[in-house]
This record gives structure tokens, sequence and C-alpha cells, in this order.
């Protein structure tokens, strides 16, 4: 049954042209999952149809223990918001399939190895990332890539959070180095990589972090990731920028970027749907009314 909404899922959003993004399956019928795993392991967040919700799944470098529940009520429960219907959300593409109009080079003055053809967006040679001129906070996004042999890559959320890019394929051990990773953060569940040459698709649910009126960090960024139709990552949560990342202003909108200092690889159908931004829980006001008079 879990596969089955999976695949359903990939295949709407198959239809990229038409502008469908991949949907929360936490809100979705689908299977959820308790997992508890050693160093180097992990798990995601899930993705469905209408609802995301914060879970009480932890994670970091050394793996993750504790349970996802599937949750069919508000996105954000410490919240209280209503839940979302995602799918009649519109959606965006990042990349118009002609040009790199909406994108810039991360460093003006660097190498510019980008090129356009066909609606394929190609890095052709060691280079520079590119950024897109857009940011966002809470999204979908839906990509598909094309990984040379020993190929390199990566798609960084907000411009801070690398999912990593590679030829991975056929690896027995599970890394936060591989396809699909949050590079040096979070490995995925499975191996869900193609083998290199081979179109491949990536579908991710992000919520950024969240931060009270102060400015601190209450809540941790969280993603769910699915790898040519495997849930890799379900809410899962990350702990920090990663390496490259353009600032460690989390819990700000941010842009979508394609490492291009790296090798070659091949980009299409980058579509993106904005979610409703949430707001952090409301404050307990204090207690003003001091101690009892004498004590009592």
């Amino acid at each position: 049954m879990r596969r089955l909404v999976v695949l359903m899922l990939a295949l709407s959003l198959v239809g990229a042209s038409t502008g469908v993004v991949a949907q929360s399956k936490t809100g979705g019928k689908k299977k959820t999952q308790k997992s508890k795993q050693s160093q180097g392991k992990k798990s995601g967040t899930g993705t469905g149809k209408k609802t995301t919700t914060q879970s009480s799944t932890k994670q970091g470098t050394g793996g993750q223990t504790g349970s996802a529940k599937e949750q069919k009520g508000p996105s954000t429960p410490a919240t209280g918001e209503k839940p979302v219907d995602y799918g009649a959300l519109p959606t965006a593409k990042l990349f118009n399939g002609k040009d790199l109009t909406g994108w810039h080079l991360r460093h003006t003055d660097g190498k510019n190895a980008w090129t356009t053809d066909n609606g394929i967006l190609a890095n052709t040679d060691r280079g520079t990332d590119l950024v897109s001129d857009a940011k966002f906070g809470d999204f979908e996004l839906h990509v598909e890539v094309n990984v040379p042999q020993g190929g390199n890559s990566g798609v960084y959320l907000q411009g801070r959070y690398e999912i990593q890019i590679g030829d991975t394929a056929g690896a027995t051990e599970l890394t936060n180095s591989m396809m699909g990773a949050v590079y040096s953060k979070l490995a995925p569940l499975t191996n869900a990589a193609k083998p290199a040459g081979q179109w491949q698709t990536l579908d991710v649910h992000f919520l950024q972090a969240l931060r009270d009126k102060s400015g601190a960090i209450i809540a941790k960024p969280m993603v769910t990731i699915i790898l040519n139709d495997e849930l890799i990552a379900d809410r899962a949560e990350i702990d920090g920028v990663t390496g490259g990342a353009l600032d460690n202003e989390e819990g700000t909108p941010g842009p979508i970027m394609l490492q291009g200092d790296h090798t070659a690889v091949q980009y299409r159908n980058l579509i993106i749907r904005q979610l409703p931004a949430r707001k952090p829980p409301a404050e307990e006001p204090e207690d003003e009314s001091g101690p009892p008079p004498n004590g009592k």
C-alpha cells in the first residue's frame, strides 16, 4: 500500500510541465515508520497530500531514535494552525527551460559553466554555484537530475542545507555523503540511487527553522525526501547548516542553490510550491502577580 501511494505521488510529479510538485505524505494514508538506527543511519520525513506536522522524531549526525506518528490534523500542532490543502496551492517553475532567467552566479566573477538546451540545465565543468533570485520559507520542491559516472553536485535548500547529488548507486553502506543525504547531517533510510547516466527524481518537503520573538531558534528545520519514489528521509530534523552554505541565517527565507564547483551534472523540471508561513508557538504570559503577601 505504501509503495502504491508513493508511486501514485511520483506519477503525478512527472507532469512537471503542468506544475505539479511533491505533496506532504505526512497527512496522507501512508504507513509510518518506527526506526531505531545506528551510527551513520537516520530517518527522514513524510510527504503526503495535505498536511505536514512536526513530529517527535529526533535525528542528528549519529542517527535517530523515536517514532514518527502519522498525522491528519494541523500542519503544525504546536501552533494550532488549520490543515492546509497543499495540492490547491500554486506551483512555479524555477527553470524556464530556455535560459538562466531567475538565476545568478554565486560569485559574479566566477566561471560560468552552466548551459541550457532543450529544457535541460547543465553544468559542463567545474565552475560556480547557481543561485535562484527568489527566496523561500517553507516549500515543496521537485527536481530531476542526471549524474554522470563519478559525478558530484548538490541541491541547497534555502542555500543552507545541501541534499547530496552523486553517483552512489549500489553502495551498501548508508552514509551522510551519498545520493539524497543531507550532506554531513543525515544519511538516507535506504539507497534509492539509480546508476549513473539515468534521470532521477528528487522530491522534497521542507519546513524552515522557527524563531521566537527574541530571534532564538525554537524549532530546527525539518525535511522529507523522496528519491526515485522511495522515502529516504521522514520528517527529519536538520541540525545546523551544511558545508558550503550561503549563510547561517536559519529561520529566514533563502534561495535554491545548485552546486556547480564539483563535476558535470544535468537538471530539468525544477518546480517549487511555496507553503503558508507558520507561526511560532504562542508564548505563555509571564506571571506578574508577584509572591503572596507574608509568604502565604
